[in-house]
């Protein structure tokens, strides 16, 4: 199953390199559906496109910035620690 979310961290710019590039970020992990949601049943419905999984939910950050929250249509919450990409669900 393709990745629900990627997560990158902003990297410093090294003068040595040289100019800036649109390419400044490093990965910090790739998410799938299925770890966001472990419960939901896969391959209810096949298409040629990936689901658009957070359609009608809503994104914000924890006060501190440093987690991503995010809740889904149904209610279902989940937490995402920014610098590790470790997934915390909540009830």
């Amino acid at each position: 199953m393709p990745d629900a979310l990627t997560i990158y961290r902003h990297r410093s710019h090294d003068p040595a390199f040289g100019a800036l590039t649109s390419q400044q970020g490093m990965m910090v992990r790739e998410i799938t559906h299925a770890e966001l949601w472990p419960s939901e049943p896969r391959d209810l419905m096949y298409t040629d496109h990936p689901p658009m999984w957070f359609a009608d939910g809503h994104f914000s950050f924890s006060s501190d910035q440093k987690r991503l929250l995010f809740q889904d249509k149904l209610g279902r919450r989940v937490e995402i620690e920014l610098a590790s990409g470790s997934i915390q669900h909540q009830n």
